[in-house]
């Protein structure tokens, strides 16, 4: 897929045909800087009907804690390196 960039001053100024260009990805830019990214319609009911973008949120989010442990707990679960239980067993065992 080619990406296409796009000016934050033609995403201000002409948001109509920046929206209608009917490319599926652009990238804003300012100065040579990415500054964020427009999804077409279409991409993005491809993306929310697939488990794709589920996955990434996913690892946005884990990017995003700066918890260690945390960030532990998810590897090794990854890695099925865990033991998961029933909340219910959870509840029991720990007297909730």
């Amino acid at each position: 897929m080619i990406t296409d960039f796009v000016s934050i001053t033609n995403v201000q100024r002409q948001p109509n045909a920046v929206f209608a260009s009917g490319k599926p990805i652009q990238i804003v830019l300012s100065n040579n800087e990415m500054k964020g990214m427009i999804i077409s319609t279409g991409m993005a009911k491809q993306l929310l009907e697939s488990d794709v973008f589920d996955e990434l949120i996913d690892e946005i989010e884990i990017h995003l804690l700066h918890d260690k442990e945390t960030l532990d707990l998810i590897k090794r679960h990854r890695a099925g390196k865990t033991k998961p239980i029933a909340l219910e067993d959870f509840y029991k065992k720990y007297g909730i």
